[in-house]
């Protein structure tokens, strides 16, 4: 959610750049601060994964790891993704409403 606001705040900021660029500008930005989170979180909690004393912290505590590591990937990787795509999706449904709301205003103005 903050690297999609952050992508939002650099468009309105740099409306002169592609969405692209904005997008991996926004995402050279946030990825030291995305992979200390991540990386810290991991760290700590790999005495809570070593230690087997707890049959019920251990599995927690490992995917909680896996799962955050693997969460990081997809931030970086389809998040960006999707928002180029969402963009795209919503230009060409702005493009259908304005067509298409067009069409209706020349029928009524033929009518």
């Amino acid at each position: 959610m903050v690297l999609v606001n952050y992508v939002n705040a650099l468009r309105k900021e740099k409306d002169s750049l592609n969405i692209f660029e904005v997008v991996i500008e926004g995402i050279s930005n946030r990825l030291r601060a995305i992979l200390t989170t991540t990386f810290t979180t991991v760290a700590s909690l790999l005495p809570l994964a070593s230690v087997a004393l707890d049959e019920i912290m251990t599995p927690m505590a490992l995917a909680l790891r896996y799962g955050l590591l693997f969460a990081t990937f997809l931030t970086l990787g389809l998040v960006p993704c999707f928002y180029v795509i969402g963009q795209d999706i919503g230009k060409l449904l702005g493009n259908v409403k304005k067509s298409h709301s067009e069409t209706i205003s020349t029928k009524l103005i033929v009518i």
